[in-house]
């Protein structure tokens, strides 16, 4: 009984997750349609990865519902590709949110090369068994772009960058629940599903959020 309840959990999560992703990266499309900035571009682009992320995710929590469709060999396979997919697309989407700061001062960023970058990170964190990697390098990509948005905010005094800092704060937070699907497989059922409420929260404040960044962009202009 608790595995069903489970699975139609997990399906509600995944499909609240994507939808607020990608409401995400639909907001930012006009403002990025009209001005053609880079940086909304990077920054708009990691939350479809992010939709990606929960869609695979899904699939490697969820295997074992599919033992009586499917032989062992199989499932198998498909959990490792799933896998080393959640892997991939994570490291995409943090690399897409750092770009989002720093494309004028790097300028061998593009999406050739973040997609190159987290192709090669991602077959040896996935070939060495090493996902404590993942999650670390993300927490500190995450804590990177919370404290620049911070120090952004408090030099230029600007709503925006107060903004951004709580935007990217809140995405240090659910990275460190949300983005490595080993981290949920230690978790007691109950202590799940309170995480997965206060992501969906969390998603669901950072839609306002961002919503209150374009506005105050808006206004800038």
């Amino acid at each position: 009984m608790q595995s069903d309840l489970g699975f139609i959990i997990e399906l509600v999560y995944f499909i609240l997750l994507a939808v607020l992703s990608v409401a995400i990266y639909i907001r930012t499309k006009r403002v990025y349609d009209f001005s053609k900035h880079e940086g909304i571009k990077y920054f708009r682009n990691a939350f479809i990865f992010f939709a990606l992320i929960y869609f695979f995710r899904f699939i490697v929590l969820n295997v074992p519902f599919l033992d009586h469709f499917l032989e062992r060999g199989l499932l198998v396979g498909i959990e490792s590709f799933s896998m080393f997919l959640v892997i991939y697309f994570s490291l995409l989407a943090i690399f897409n949110l750092t770009a989002s700061f720093s494309w004028k001062k790097i300028k061998m960023i593009s999406d050739n090369t973040l997609h190159f970058a987290s192709l090669i990170l991602a077959l040896i964190i996935f070939v060495f068994k090493l996902p404590i990697v993942l999650m670390i390098f993300g927490i500190a990509i995450i804590l990177f772009l919370a404290l620049k948005a911070y120090f952004n905010y408090k030099h230029k005094n600007h709503k925006m960058f107060s903004n951004l800092f709580v935007v990217y704060t809140l995405l240090l937070v659910f990275w460190f629940f949300d983005m490595v699907p080993f981290v949920q497989q230690f978790m007691k059922f109950e202590l799940k599903t309170a995480g997965y409420i206060i992501s969906i929260l969390i998603f669901i404040y950072l839609n306002f959020k961002i919503k209150a960044v374009l506005e105050s962009g808006k206004k800038k202009e």
